[in-house]
């Protein structure tokens, strides 16, 4: 017969696994639908400790008319930026065009005016860079840069390879550092400074402005790059102009079926909401890629259709395959992807680096200097 110091006993214990199976439930419960939650709401847009960090330093956020009611705390004194293309926008003179944006920061979208003739500029190189990296800029321009404007660098029919290069950026809300920028653009008018905040979630929203704003120049190609690669203009121009190139050409170091990240403290997150599929579809890498002008209407009108998110390289890719581009890959030979390259790159001999077009990433100033020095005497010319 069962004592009573052991039936109180069992009951005890059942009362107890009783116990921890409903807190584990209802935690269970809790973080499924907090998951959901996020996977509803949370994109690379409105995250919740972003917002709320622009909001107190910046006193706006860029949320492109989403909801943002799910905030942990009332936001007082906001002002949302939502950019909207000007239709037929284009500029007529060398000088930098400056508008005011209206909100909170008064603050300036800063345009640069490209004096080239329409139809006649070869390649558009766009470089995503930060208002802090001016050491960095005034280097590209000094550098590789100064390449893409030398006529040394054109081939024999100047008219026909004309390049430009603009650096993207986005707001600071720094009073000191925005006026800065602004001085720069000014003395050197190659600053697209468009309406977002300065982040690298935004990095998305900097390059399809300026898609948008290459749109009425026409280039025959668009390159887009980081501040920490290096671009050997010489050799890109060549190979563009070289033939056996699809017409419609989307070109990089490309990424097959890369896992996207369901983990929103991720800088590369992206939520079910936002991409459904478990890869994302074959895309070049950001820090380099390329393609030709007669696609960029198409990608415009493509990104109209798809929402945008964080990953701003797989996004392209994704609007490219809505159009039928597939991407080329020229990684590996013209295009080295090695973040280790800053010091691997001394141990290279010159056949080995005059294939190669562009280098990177996470490259340093004085990698930067060095590559250019070397590719400087391969090529026999004073830029």
């Amino acid at each position: 017969m069962i004592s009573k110091k052991v039936l109180v006993f069992t009951l005890i214990v059942v009362q107890a696994f009783l116990l921890l199976f409903l807190i584990k439930s209802k935690v269970w419960k809790l973080d499924h639908f907090g998951h959901r939650f996020r996977n509803d709401w949370t994109s690379w847009k409105n995250d919740s400790e972003a917002v709320e960090h622009d909001a107190e330093v910046f006193g706006v956020i860029d949320l492109e008319d989403q909801k943002f009611g799910w905030l942990n705390k009332p936001l007082k004194n906001i002002t949302r930026i939502t950019y909207r293309p000007e239709a037929n926008s284009t500029t007529a003179t060398m000088s930098t065009e400056i508008s005011t944006l209206s909100n909170s920061l008064r603050s300036k979208i800063i345009k640069p005016a490209i004096d080239q003739d329409k139809e006649k500029l070869f390649l558009l190189v766009l470089v995503t860079t930060v208002p802090k990296s001016l050491e960095r800029r005034e280097l590209i321009r000094n550098t590789w840069a100064k390449a893409a404007q030398s006529p040394l660098q054109q081939g024999t029919d100047t008219m026909n390879f004309r390049s430009h290069v603009v650096f993207m950026l986005g707001i600071t809300g720094d009073p000191k550092q925005d006026s800065a920028i602004e001085e720069e653009a000014e003395k050197y008018g190659d600053i697209l400074r468009v309406p977002c905040i300065e982040s690298y979630r935004n990095i998305i929203s900097k390059v399809w402005f300026a898609f948008e704003w290459a749109l009425p120049y026409h280039p025959k190609y668009i390159l887009k790059a980081d501040d920490d690669i290096y671009v050997r203009i010489s050799g890109f121009k060549s190979w563009l102009s070289g033939g056996k190139l699809p017409d419609r050409l989307y070109a990089g170091y490309v990424h097959y079926r890369a896992y996207i990240s369901r983990n929103p403290k991720n800088k590369h997150y992206v939520s079910k909401s936002e991409y459904r599929e478990k890869f994302f579809p074959n895309y070049c890498a950001g820090p380099c890629y390329t393609f030709s002008g007669n696609l960029l209407d198409e990608f415009l009108a493509g990104s109209k259709l798809v929402p945008k998110f964080q990953v701003e390289d797989a996004y392209l890719g994704l609007v490219a395959k809505g159009t039928g581009v597939r991407p080329l890959n020229i990684g590996g030979k013209l295009f080295v992807w090695d973040r280790s390259l800053s010091g691997s790159v001394r141990r290279w001999n010159d056949q080995r680096l005059s294939r190669v077009i562009c280098l990177g990433d996470s490259l340093t100033l004085e990698a930067i200097k060095y590559i250019h020095e070397r590719f400087r005497k391969i090529d026999d010319v004073d830029v």
